[in-house]
């Protein structure tokens, strides 16, 4: 009877042989999640027991492996849309058995070139070092580091040919961005700024970064200063539109009228679905809160109702994505063809694409290097195929 075989009737592994032949067959994240809970065993059996650093470093190897896996398995998962959603549209880790570390352990190692993970294993092992997967993991980390790096001076160096104006969608701060706006050219500043709630959901297999000042003293500070800087570039009479949370709106009120706009009105974004929140002790939130503040005395367009009722964004690409029917409706009521709109805190560049899509002038910033990028993809098939081609 071979190991597998003995595995299936008994439900125990025994050797590391067995658990690389049920690795092999594995079809399922619980599986693999069991060769590398073994693996871990063995490993830590070995270094207790003294049975030599090969012995140690075989299971540790073994561990990586079924690590690599689970990781493919959970993006398969995702790409293909297959595993079952909660009535929040986020995937549910729990109901397959695997923690948020795990998770994120095992997708980080298989994000990496698995040809040379197993030389820089090979090698370790070769060295007489401990090999463990927080050693790997480093690995990875500097390796996509650098081909990230590569892919950056890439996309810089084509970014001319992308738009027709370099300035339109840039990888910066805004605080490097906005003053190469020039004065007075701005009719509408439309932008979701961080909340300052932290914000990163739980319950996703592919975890998203931290979104960066979001923390609510940063967040309120970040957002003064900004204002205060994009005034000058902003029309005489100009429209601005942020976009904020229930608990953060007075305080975001008081910023807005401390950098010198006048509040108009208070819309709300009216979703298919609720967002997150105290699962326990609150009612489940189902809108999200807009200011509408100006420059000056600008006139609206035409005037569209307080309430936008749009889908939220079911999507990998960013945490807080904001749908482009939306951005385009609060566009063509505020501003005309032609004119300018500016979002310094452009995420996946939404606000730019629906801009263009309205026949404004898209401009904007974001200092995330993959968000920022997912918005130049988007930017260029908009650009030269046009915008049924855009999700």
């Amino acid at each position: 009877m071979v190991d597998v075989e003995r595995y299936a009737l008994t439900g125990q592994l025994e050797t590391l042989e067995q658990a690389r032949q049920l690795l092999e067959l594995a079809d399922s994240p619980q599986e693999v999640k069991r060769v590398a809970e073994f693996a871990e065993a063995m490993r830590h059996v070995a270094k207790q027991a003294k049975l030599g650093l090969e012995a140690q470093n075989e299971a540790a190897e073994m561990k990586i492996h079924a690590q690599i896996k689970g990781g493919e398995m959970l993006a398969g998962m995702v790409s293909r849309g297959n595993f079952k959603k909660s009535s929040r549209s986020t995937f549910q880790l729990d109901e397959i058995g695997v923690s948020k570390y795990e998770s994120s352990t095992w997708q980080k190692l298989s994000a990496g070139d698995h040809a040379k993970i197993q030389a820089k294993i090979d090698e370790i092992r070769t060295d007489g070092h401990e090999l463990t997967t927080a050693a790997i993991l480093k690995y990875v980390a500097n390796m996509l580091g650098e081909d990230a790096e590569r892919s950056r001076r890439r996309r810089i160096a084509a970014q001319a040919d992308v738009l027709p104006d370099n300035k339109r969608w840039l990888n910066l701060r805004w605080e490097e961005y906005i003053p190469t706006l020039a004065d007075g050219s701005i009719s509408l500043l439309l932008t979701d700024p961080p909340y300052g709630m932290e914000y990163n959901s739980g319950h996703r297999i592919v975890r998203h970064r931290v979104i960066e000042n979001d923390d609510e003293a940063t967040a309120l500070a970040d957002l003064e200063d900004m204002l205060h800087m994009a005034s000058p570039k902003l029309a005489k009479d100009a429209h601005v539109v942020v976009f904020t949370s229930p608990r953060l709106e007075p305080a975001f009120r008081d910023v807005i009228e401390k950098a010198g706009y006048t509040l108009r009105s208070y819309p709300v974004w009216a979703k298919n679905n609720t967002s997150m929140g105290d699962l326990g002790g609150t009612f489940a939130p189902k809108h999200e809160r807009l200011i509408h503040a100006a420059k000056g005395d600008p006139k609206m367009v035409y005037r569209a109702p307080d309430v936008f009722s749009h889908a939220r964004v079911l999507t990998e690409n960013h945490p807080t994505e904001k749908p482009v029917p939306l951005l385009k409706e609060l566009i063509e009521a505020t501003t005309v063809e032609g004119e300018a709109v500016l979002d310094p805190y452009g995420g996946v560049g939404s606000t730019l694409v629906a801009a263009e899509e309205c026949g404004r002038i898209g401009l904007g910033c974001e200092v995330n290097f993959d968000y920022h990028a997912y918005g130049l993809i988007r930017l260029k098939e908009l650009l030269v195929t046009g915008p049924q081609a855009v999700a």
